[in-house]
């Protein structure tokens, strides 16, 4: 047998029982669901997709947009949390919160009831 021959089988050899000791430690890797992509393309709205499944995908910055914890709507106006609809059709409640209509003496800004200068 030629020394090139039995350098390609030794390393044929050396990679099979290599395959076998790596194969061990393989880890499963996450799921789209678990790292966040549960919702649908969305047309107009800022999201990345899902490597494994293009139907999911991870809003940037909707609720987030709003900026608003809590809002006073005693006070300020009347207001709604933020709502997403998931993939699967499910929907949640996001910690965050817009004005719908704003009361006399506020201004609507951006989802927003701001006081007016008066």
């Amino acid at each position: 047998m030629s020394r090139f021959l039995r350098i390609i089988c030794f390393a044929l050899i050396i990679s099979c029982f290599a395959s076998v000791a790596f194969a061990k430690y393989c880890i499963k890797l996450p799921t789209c669901e678990e790292l966040g992509y549960v919702f649908p393309p969305t047309e107009g709205r800022r999201f990345i997709r899902c490597p494994f499944e293009p139907n999911k995908v991870l809003l940037l910055d909707y609720c987030q947009q709003y900026g608003l914890t809590s809002c006073d709507s005693d006070k300020a106006g009347e207001c709604e949390q933020c709502r997403e609809v998931r993939a699967d059709k499910t929907v949640i409640a996001a910690p965050y919160y817009r004005y719908t209509r704003c009361k006399k003496d506020y201004v609507y800004n951006n989802g927003d009831c701001l006081p007016t200068n008066n």
